[in-house]
């Protein structure tokens, strides 16, 4: 034991974009939640969630938070990922945006629409043309960061974008909250956004009590923004 209190912590880095989601996580960080548990984790922040998967795949990152449907895709193009946590899914956080002209889905055939490709965004506006009848042929794509979107609908560059929160109010607020609207969001789609957290297999096996290590502090993050959530607020909106 005494051995074990001596010894280093061990260092980990974890792959995250700005995602109200992911609150335990920042507060783990910001209150070295780690610490406990002999680890020391920093949270390397990608504006593309895109970036993430090959940071894992590269050894720049020890592990990720990714949607689900990344590490499906992932896996099917040959790089093993498998899921340790599910952390959250989205319920309204992920929209797709439009301008007053635009009244639904059926109205995207021949506009343009910015988005993230092989992003959660990208998911979002593939599965909302697919049960209203369009596909990738009936739009023109723009591709930019998600957090890229409200700048570029605010200059009247789109009509419609695709982004999540913060972004999102981002965009919603401008124009007195009257500019644009929610055309199709992830509430229209119960579970279909899932954020997990994500190791590949040998970093598991080489690392198993490491892992457990950060699951446990995300606990203690959760469980400490349900005790004060006036303090996590503060931490989560920094």
């Amino acid at each position: 034991a005494a051995a074990a209190a001596m010894a280093a912590p061990t260092s980990l880095k974890l792959g995250t974009v700005v995602w109200i989601g992911y609150g335990p996580f920042y507060v783990a960080e910001a209150l070295d939640l780690y610490k406990k548990y002999n680890l020391k984790v920093a949270l390397k922040v990608f504006s593309d969630p895109a970036l993430i998967p090959p940071a894992i795949t590269s050894g720049a990152v020890d592990g990720a938070m990714l949607t689900y449907d990344q590490v499906v895709g992932q896996v099917a193009s040959g790089k093993p990922m498998k899921v340790v946590m599910p952390i959250d899914y989205s319920n309204g956080g992920d929209a797709i945006v439009a301008d007053a002209s635009i009244k639904s889905v059926k109205d995207f055939k021949g506009k343009k629409i910015g988005f993230n490709p092989l992003s959660p965004s990208d998911f979002l506006l593939s599965y909302a043309l697919k049960v209203n009848g369009l596909g990738e042929k009936d739009y023109t794509a723009v591709n930019m960061t998600p957090e890229s979107v409200p700048a570029a609908m605010a200059s009247g560059q789109l009509p419609i974008g695709v982004t999540y929160e913060p972004s999102l109010s981002q965009i919603l607020g401008q124009g007195g909250g009257k500019k644009f609207k929610v055309v199709f969001s992830s509430k229209d789609a119960p579970g279909l956004i899932a954020d997990v957290l994500v190791f590949e297999p040998k970093v598991i096996a080489a690392k198993p009590a490491e892992i457990t290590g950060i699951v446990k502090a995300y606990l203690d993050g959760l469980a400490y923004i349900k005790a004060k959530p006036d303090e996590a607020a503060k931490i989560i909106g920094k």
